[in-house]
């Protein structure tokens, strides 16, 4: 704002339009539409690279789980069986 004098782009493009001869103003103009478009262009990157961000990490965590999850089934058949006898006693049953 400090090369448009603290005012917005469209107070300096409206005053360019009504005075079209000066070109002091045009130039005011034009850096106050480079400051508009700079401005615009970083936060699209940003909001691009936060998403981008965190999809990886989504994506690092869904792998992980994937993995933990498909481990499951060998870790559970890997335990001895307990079976209750006709007494009443708990005997390991071989799988």
């Amino acid at each position: 704002m400090e090369a448009t004098g603290g005012r917005s782009y469209s107070e300096v493009s409206a005053a360019a339009r009504a005075d079209p001869e000066d070109p002091e103003l045009a130039e005011t103009r034009r850096t106050a539409l480079d400051g508009q478009l700079l401005a615009a262009i970083m936060w699209n990157t940003y909001g691009w690279w936060l998403l981008a961000t965190v999809a990886f990490f989504v994506g690092i965590a869904v792998t992980v789980t994937g993995v933990a999850l498909s481990m499951v089934p060998f870790l559970i058949g890997r335990r001895p069986r307990e079976a209750v006898a006709p007494s009443g006693t708990r005997t390991s049953v071989p799988a």
